[in-house]
């Protein structure tokens, strides 16, 4: 969130160490605002909150009392920042497991910092190899101990962050472009440009015109999918319950709805359960599925619903799932193995496997993203025989390993971008490469997280290789 206290204030700020957590009270004079008595005029009373690490931190719980007794309670935004508005006299402010500081609020501004480092701001500005900003990537800056802040780049491809003086390390994943790394230090330093180089994948577009002597419809002798959903009111954050109850029934009828209109060949729903009941049920209709594909076939197996970290592993939950009770979930690596064993008992050629859900990174962690020579996907029919040809599994998942999906009650807006750009796709007659595919959804989706909201840290859509994996990359024939 931007520092919008930092950026605004012209007078000068108090600032101490309490314990583990860095305070830095900033009062501002003349808000305009008067009083009863004509002589006494209101003051903006700022309060930073920082780790020791020099991040600042998010939600901390903020009291401020007056010489009378009475209270206001604020919460820390995400740039560590509270205010208050008060007439002069005497007020203490406290955080949690502190004592209280004790201040006055007067005409002229005060000054007090323990210890002696100034906040200030990070500026990190991305441009592609064309020269133009790169809007909606993730930027992330960590401390030496290993704590991070994630950021997205606004549409003037910057980003930027409040923290205390020190070093750091900061880091780029953009989708479609190499990743970079590189070191912040703020007595240097604050404003970073980074131009960062297109992947060797070359992006072109999500589609591509079928060429006439490629037989797209014998590509595949049958296409099946497996279309998968669970509630569970356990696992919902406060207010989510009436969102997610709408949501995941219309995802899962938007994902049918896709792959029945497909014709080259037609996918057959083998398997459609709305409430998956515990793991031992997502076992058995992924076993139900591997039995009915052969060599030359096309699996897609689809989930919406929850998805959690235990202790660095990611489980997907079922309808009967209990919250910490890792023997109650469905492990996501077990996707993996599934890959393998499709790839070693029965040679299919063809898998996608799409999670809708929290932490969906976790079920392909292992894995890098699949690349090609510059110029590949120009590609014409000679790409387009060899992806056909050789056997490709892959995972496309709504974020990364940390981030949460968000829904609306019409649905999540992951299933929503990805079926609308393949729609538009297949009305075009033409056919859907897979890392393309993402690299699309990611763009209009970050435009969208971007837009609607803001305080979100954000979804990246993630495109891995699975263990069955050969080559090439997903191929969706219309």
């Amino acid at each position: 969130m931007p520092d919008r206290v930092s950026r605004s204030l012209a007078a000068s700020g108090l600032l101490w160490m309490l314990g583990a957590a860095l305070v830095v009270l900033e009062i501002h004079g003349g808000s305009g605002v008067r009083a009863a008595s004509a002589e006494a005029e209101s003051q903006t009373v700022f309060v930073k909150v920082f780790e020791d690490s020099g991040l600042p931190v998010d939600g901390a719980p903020v009291v401020l009392r007056t010489a009378s007794g009475r209270q206001e309670r604020k919460r820390t935004t995400g740039d560590g920042s509270a205010y208050f508005v008060l007439l002069p006299g005497s007020y203490s402010l406290s955080v949690p497991d502190h004592p209280p500081r004790r201040f006055t609020v007067q005409d002229a501004s005060l000054t007090l910092r323990f210890p002696d480092r100034e906040p200030q701001t990070v500026f990190v500005k991305l441009f592609d190899d064309s020269g133009l900003p790169v809007d909606g990537a993730p930027v992330v800056l960590r401390t030496g101990s290993g704590k991070q802040e994630r950021k997205r780049t606004t549409g003037d491809g910057s980003a930027y962050f409040p923290v205390l003086a020190g070093k750091y390390e900061a880091s780029v994943t953009a989708s479609g472009y190499d990743g970079v790394s590189f070191g912040v230090d703020t007595s240097q330093r604050t404003e970073m440009t980074v131009m960062l180089s297109s992947s060797d994948f070359a992006l072109k577009g999500i589609d591509e015109p079928a060429p006439d002597e490629i037989p797209l419809a014998s590509s595949f002798t049958k296409r099946y999918a497996v279309i998968l959903g669970a509630r569970n009111r356990r696992f919902d954050a406060p207010g989510e319950t009436r969102i997610l109850e709408e949501a995941v029934p219309k995802d899962l009828k938007r994902m049918r709805g896709y792959l029945e209109s497909l014709e080259r060949p037609r996918f057959e729903i083998v398997v459609e359960d709305p409430a998956v009941s515990g793991p031992g049920a997502f076992r058995q209709h992924l076993d139900y599925a591997l039995a009915k594909v052969r060599r030359d076939d096309q699996l897609i197996v689809y989930f919406s619903g929850h998805g959690v970290e235990i202790d660095g592993r990611g489980f997907l939950v079922p309808t009967s799932g209990q919250p910490g009770k890792d023997s109650t979930l469905f492990p996501m690596d077990e996707l993996r193995r599934f890959s393998r064993r499709a790839a070693q008992e029965k040679g299919l050629k063809s898998l996608g496997i799409i999670i809708d859900s929290c932490v969906a990174g976790l079920a392909g962690r292992s894995y890098v993203q699949p690349s090609a020579s510059k110029g590949e996907p120009g590609r014409g029919a000679t790409y387009l025989a060899r992806a056909l040809r050789r056997r490709h599994h892959v995972l496309l998942t709504a974020g990364d390993d940390e981030e949460e999906a968000i829904a609306l009650p019409s649905g999540s807006i992951f299933t929503s971008e990805l079926v609308d750009a393949m729609r538009s796709v297949s009305r075009s007659r033409n056919v859907i490469w897979g890392h393309n595919l993402i690299y699309h959804v990611s763009t209009s989706l970050s435009r969208r997280v971007l837009a609607e909201h803001p305080r979100s840290s954000g979804m990246t859509p993630q495109y891995y290789t699975l263990p069955g994996h050969e080559s090439g990359e997903l191929v969706i024939p219309p």
